[in-house]
């Protein structure tokens, strides 16, 4: 007899995406472990589960807690890099709407181009969007953009998504690899 372990060690989802369904669809998570299996052998499925962690950062952000938003977004983010072909993706063209003139700041200071970052992570976009429009850090966020020293993996529920983005859209780039 196979054990829960051994399941999720043949599993192509990691422990907290198999969590994460557990929860959204209120399962046991060997029952979600196999559920998540089987949506994930069709790109259909592993839209729907990427369509469930969005759903949770909603909830969250409905909750105004911007750390489960920041949380949910990055997993978003590793899941559909991983697992979602983005070319073909409905979720990768859309938009998060007019983004906040702080998120839209935050952007820059990281080196996202905003336009080029909707285009091609609408979905982790529209998550850290909520995220920004909750997060009760606004003072220090002010601080930091405007140039005086805070670092802002301490305040940003986003910074370690922005970075991500960051590294990734700088490095697909020819001629600016290693770029600050």
């Amino acid at each position: 007899m196979l054990s829960y372990e051994d399941c999720l060690g043949l599993s192509p989802l990691t422990e907290e995406e198999i969590a994460l369904i557990a929860k959204h669809e209120h399962l046991p998570e060997i029952a979600a472990l196999e559920l998540g299996a089987s949506l994930f052998e069709t790109a259909q499925g592993r839209e729907l589960i990427a369509g469930m962690i969005l759903d949770d950062a909603k909830d969250a952000c409905r909750h105004r807690d911007p750390a489960a938003v920041a949380r949910l977004g990055l997993l978003l983010h590793r899941f559909m890099e991983a697992h979602i072909d983005r070319k073909r993706s409905p979720g990768a063209r859309e938009s998060c709407g007019p983004l906040s003139s702080y998120f839209s700041n935050m952007l820059g200071r990281f080196g996202v181009d905003a336009e080029e970052a909707q285009e091609r992570f609408g979905s982790e976009m529209q998550v850290a969007s909520m995220c920004c429009a909750i997060c009760p850090q606004s003072e220090r966020c002010t601080r930091f953009l405007g140039a005086e020293a805070d670092n802002p993996s301490a305040f940003c529920p986003n910074a370690a998504l922005l970075n991500q983005l960051a590294t990734i859209l700088r490095s697909r780039k020819p001629g600016e690899q290693g770029a600050q």
